[in-house]
């Protein structure tokens, strides 16, 4: 059993058997990257900040996914009447579609939102329910693990993915933990965007709800905070969109790219 980040990190550079760049980050200490957020903050306000699991982030897609289908079959179904195949095969068509749609749309809108992930400045602590349960860990001497690796399939190629993961603890059972994914989506993530968005989770812990693109603290909002927020605002153009290129950048860096960073470790 996994009991710490540390330990974590070394089994995950058995695994990947040092073929991939890894991070052990630490919550009192920088990385020396900048903080930035990539789309996984979902509120940020003077007491605490709150990320989207990987499965917030792709809320609505299997809606989009329907409508697709829908507006496919629709089409179908009105060449079926200019051709003059039949209002039957039309109709067949018609319905086909909608209760495709209705599958997807149903099954997303009945199956319950999955909770955020909370930093809390006030507590300075981290929580998250996980099917009923609450785990937590408190900042103090909190680390993190990021590192990346490579998913073949037949579609996509050879694309990699990225995760950066804490320790979280049972409230009540500390004999309870789970190793939690903070980063986000896994497609396309490199070890440099999971250490940035460590960054800007140590800016906010450490020196204040508000600070500039060095993680130094200040008074108000900035700027820098309003840009980064606007990347949080989910929609299906934008991740499509973020989708495609992060696999394109992922397939011109290749294989090589991973490997050259393995001085990382």
């Amino acid at each position: 059993m996994i009991n710490s980040a540390r330990q974590l990190f070394d089994a995950i550079g058995d695994k990947l058997a040092g073929q991939f760049p890894r991070l052990l980050l630490n919550g009192a200490q920088g990385s020396g990257y900048r903080p930035s957020q990539s789309g996984a903050v979902e509120r940020h306000g003077k007491d605490y900040l709150t990320l989207k699991t990987a499965t917030a982030e792709t809320k609505g897609l299997p809606s989009g996914v329907g409508m697709l289908g829908l507006c496919f079959s629709y089409l179908v179904a009105i060449v079926a009447l200019l051709v003059g195949k039949g209002a039957f095969e039309a109709l067949l068509w018609f319905l086909a579609g909608t209760v495709f749609f209705l599958v997807f749309f149903l099954w997303e809108l009945c199956r319950p939102f999955p909770l955020p992930i909370v930093f809390n400045r006030r507590t300075q602590e981290i929580y998250y329910g996980l099917n009923g349960k609450l785990y937590h860990a408190p900042w103090e001497g909190i680390e993190a693990v990021a590192y990346e690796y490579r998913n073949v399939n037949q579609y996509a190629g050879s694309m990699v993915q990225g995760n950066l993961e804490i320790i979280l603890y049972r409230f009540g059972d500390p004999e309870d933990r789970i190793a939690l994914n903070i980063g986000g989506h896994t497609s396309g993530k490199r070890i440099q965007t999971l250490a940035s968005l460590w960054e800007y989770l140590r800016a906010y812990m450490n020196n204040g709800p508000w600070f500039n693109d060095l993680g130094n603290p200040a008074g108000e909002k900035t700027p820098f905070i309003v840009a980064q927020l606007k990347k949080s605002g989910f929609t299906m153009r934008g991740v499509l969109k973020s989708t495609k290129k992060e696999y394109a950048r992922s397939k011109a860096e290749g294989v090589k790219v991973s490997r050259g960073r393995a001085s990382l470790i």
